[in-house]
């Protein structure tokens, strides 16, 4: 009896665990997914906005476009995230590969929304 409730309680844990990491990664997660499916679609407005403030005054969207137009993504698979909060900010990180390529796409927490800023 006393295996089973040690068992049972290290499981019951465990996924408490895995269900607040997954649960915390999710929307920096799907900022990305959602600004790579935008791009693939044709959907550039749409994906611009996902950028954070710094590189939305860094391109214009007519150069954001003209980049995108002229490198389309294919298919992809995010492989990682992870986030952090240091002093009220709120930046992570999404692992996507694409063929045998890695890309490390930083996001970051503007007023509430995940933004891609990089």
């Amino acid at each position: 009896m006393v295996t089973l409730l040690c068992c049972g309680g290290v499981a019951g844990g465990g996924f408490w665990i895995f269900r607040t990491v997954q649960t915390s990664t999710a929307p920096a997660r799907d900022v990305v997914s959602g600004y790579l499916e935008d791009t693939r679609s044709g959907d550039y407005p749409a994906a611009y906005e996902r950028l954070c403030e710094r590189l939305r005054g860094e391109m214009t969207e007519e150069q954001f476009t003209r980049q995108w137009s002229a490198e389309p993504l294919g298919e992809y698979r995010i492989t990682n995230t992870s986030v952090r909060t240091v002093n009220g900010t709120s930046t992570g990180e999404v692992t996507v590969s694409t063929g045998g390529d890695n890309r490390i796409f930083q996001v970051v927490k503007e007023n509430g929304t995940w933004k891609v800023c990089s």
